[in-house]
């Protein structure tokens, strides 16, 4: 099976470079923003023209959460205008598309995990330009088009919280985190395994693919400051202490709930392991 893998330079693509070695039945092509511009119809019906994969993986984003506040234009030029071009041009081949999405299509106001079927309720520019890019995927390939939500994405080798909570940790000796925004961190691993299984059984339709159990932003950076003392990987004795998400403004408002149920894309014939959160934590820290 042939990949073509968009945002190549993003955390999502960086892992799937990271594990293709692992799947030598395949052929991965990889393609970053600066290569193509998903913005740019003809640009995208080159690549994958060029490529003539037999799945493309949608991993270019715009993920600056409060920029996207003032910038709302480019946010859903990326993330909505790119999302369609992408799905035209595997219209036009009958190719299918794997496109990842957020928690942040949901207002997080529920009080128990989302179900796939809950009807998006963005309460963010980035959140919304996100549901948009969905609803392009349904529309434009309501058989070959596959959305994958996932929340809380992190990985040991990109930008993102595990990191830049682990700087701040080896510089600070007390650091404030918000403890009122619940969710699933996710490993960047989980993600990317799965949606090579989704690719290989060729699911279509709408997953949450993230780890299981619940916690806080608070809790996720406890676990992180924690396992890093334990592991060695920090020299430095730092104290977290929980603080509320009006303590620390932010220009896009947050879901304050956004557990997912995720369950049932795990339970599929031949899924990867659902892992816990915390386990998965501890396997990316000790790689």
């Amino acid at each position: 099976m042939k990949f073509l893998v968009f945002g190549g330079g993003g955390q999502l693509a960086t892992e799937i470079r990271l594990l293709s070695k692992s799947y030598a039945q395949h052929e991965f092509f990889f393609r970053t923003s600066s290569e193509v511009d998903i913005t740019s119809a003809d640009a995208v019906n080159i690549a994958i023209e060029t490529v003539l994969p037999n799945v493309v993986i949608n991993a270019a984003a715009y993920t600056a959460v409060d920029k996207a506040e003032s910038e709302s234009e480019k946010a859903f030029l990326i993330n909505a205008e790119g999302v369609r071009n992408i799905a035209e041009g595997c219209k036009k081949r009958s190719i299918r598309l794997l496109h990842v999405s957020t928690d942040f299509v949901f207002s997080g106001e529920a009080f128990r995990p989302y179900p796939t079927e809950t009807l998006v309720s963005p309460v963010s520019v980035y959140g919304a330009s996100k549901a948009k890019g969905e609803m392009y995927v349904r529309k434009i390939l309501p058989k070959l088009g596959l959305i994958a939500r996932t929340s809380w994405l992190y990985s040991s080798h990109s930008p993102c919280f595990l990191n830049t909570m682990r700087r701040l940790m080896s510089e600070r000796t007390e650091l404030g985190v918000v403890c009122d925004q619940i969710g699933t961190p996710t490993s960047v691993t989980t993600l990317a395994e799965w949606l090579i299984y989704a690719a290989e059984i060729s699911l279509v339709g709408t997953y949450h693919v993230s780890d299981a159990g619940v916690g806080s932003w608070y809790d996720f950076a406890c676990a992180i400051n924690e396992m890093g003392q334990d592991f060695g990987q920090l020299n430095t004795q730092c104290s977290v202490k929980p603080i509320m998400t009006f303590q620390f403004p932010t220009p896009a408002r947050r879901p304050w709930y956004s557990v997912m149920d995720a369950s049932g894309s795990f339970l599929l014939n031949g899924a990867p392991k659902q892992f816990h959160w915390r386990e998965r934590l501890t396997q990316t820290l000790l790689k």
